[in-house]
């Protein structure tokens, strides 16, 4: 009986083995049989990946392929336009990917994952209440921008693909160190801070291609609905607007991502249904006479409630410790408030924010003394300046955005923007 037992059990091993291995060889068929100008490679560790993307992360690679391939063929024909190689557009999936586990991409937003200093670069608008790289055209010709400046240092495409994954400065210190230009001694002696972009890259070019054989069932039809562009004079909260003109409030968000806070402001294109149009017409009016600023001196003495509109308060804890790469825009949306509220709790009379700070982010902490919470760092000028001491993760644009002040005013003599902790 052991004996059978034994038998069984080598030849499941076995069985295992030998569908693994003919599992493999079909994908590596697959994959190095696109015709592509990116050289594709597949080895053990591109295997592992793609088997983790299959498996393990199912639900999560269903999502984000849901997600790229209806934009698949637009990036492509801006890639076009742009004498890129088309495959740079599985650049946003790879990043995408690399996104949720990887903290390096802390201070980059969007699809693309643009970096902050980038997007100031190319024009993008990033502050508290609208971050551009969240919008898809013009953060694709962002992208499309800088990966041309990359080709104009390193043509080679494999090396404009690492560039953009981690700095031009990141792959020159990579190949110092490997001493070595071949991608796979990047990835094992490089010490790149996001050497995954190498074999997820390949592992993204292989699903956006053979989804259908991998048995994922992605919806491309979107019953999307059909909307209009409109312009506000004034201020406005988003639950607010979404309540008059009977708008979901998700839904809403997610056809205006530009919109990092909790506030809309004007001059910015606003997407609403266009069944909404004739109604937001009538209302329009009605929405300014309850704009952000009217709201926070609309109190009622009595009871200390702001009657119009009701912002909703967080049921979690009245206090928030700022960590690396905050702003207040997205601690607001965090928690449901807008940046004007945080900065009334909290006394701030610009939008820095410093790490470490304690913030007041729900009414239930406004009684407690303003003793709790620290004052926020003065803008550093000509006549008073500020000491900062680097830690891990900043970058000279996030100091510059935490202090109010330019990139320039904070270079302290350095040639380039590379700086060290301590």
């Amino acid at each position: 009986m052991k004996k059978q037992i034994f038998h069984f059990l080598l030849f499941s091993f076995f069985g295992i083995f030998s569908y693994g291995q003919s599992k493999n060889a079909e994908i590596e068929k697959r994959l190095l049989g696109l015709q592509t100008a990116v050289p594709l490679h597949y080895n053990d560790i591109v295997a592992n990946c793609i088997h983790k993307m299959l498996h393990e992360n199912r639900k999560e690679t269903q999502k984000l392929l849901e997600d790229f391939l209806p934009l698949r063929a637009f990036f492509q024909g801006e890639l076009l336009k742009a004498g890129l190689p088309q495959e740079f557009c599985y650049l946003p999936l790879m990043l995408q990917k690399m996104q949720g586990e990887n903290n390096q991409f802390f201070d980059m937003a969007g699809i693309w994952n643009i970096p902050f200093l980038v997007a100031v670069k190319y024009g993008l608008t990033v502050n508290n209440q609208i971050d551009e790289r969240y919008d898809i055209q013009k953060s694709t010709q962002t992208a499309i921008a800088y990966l041309s400046a990359i080709k104009n240092e390193k043509s080679a495409l494999w090396e404009m693909i690492i560039a953009y994954s981690n700095s031009l400065s990141a792959l020159e210190a990579a190949k110092i160190r490997s001493n070595n230009t071949d991608i796979w001694a990047l990835y094992e002696k490089g010490k790149l801070p996001n050497r995954n972009c190498i074999p997820y890259f390949i592992a993204c070019v292989y699903l956006a291609n053979f989804y259908e054989i991998e048995q994922f069932n992605v919806n491309l039809i979107h019953k999307a609905t059909e909307t209009v562009s409109i312009r506000l004079k004034k201020k406005v909260d988003i639950q607010y607007f979404t309540r008059i003109l009977n708008i979901e409030e998700a839904d809403f968000k997610t056809a205006n991502p530009i919109f990092v806070g909790n506030v809309l402001v004007p001059n910015h294109d606003i997407r609403i249904p266009a069944e909404k149009q004739s109604l937001f017409v009538q209302m329009e009016d009605s929405i300014y006479s309850y704009s952000v600023d009217t709201v926070k001196k609309t109190v009622d003495v009595s009871d200390k409630k702001t009657v119009l509109p009701a912002i909703s308060q967080s049921n979690t804890t009245p206090y928030y410790t700022v960590q690396s790469g905050d702003i207040l825009g997205k601690i607001a949306q965090k928690f449901g408030t807008s940046v004007e509220q945080l900065k009334t709790w909290n006394n701030l009379s610009s939008d820095a924010i410093q790490v470490g700070q304690k913030l007041i982010v729900s009414a239930k902490g406004v009684s407690v003394s303003a003793e709790t919470t620290k004052p926020s760092p003065p803008p550093a000028t000509a006549d008073k300046k500020v000491v900062y001491t680097v830690k891990k993760g900043d970058t000279l644009g996030a100091i510059a955005l935490k202090y109010s002040v330019s990139v320039e005013n904070i270079k302290n003599g350095i040639i380039s923007k590379t700086i060290i902790l301590g």
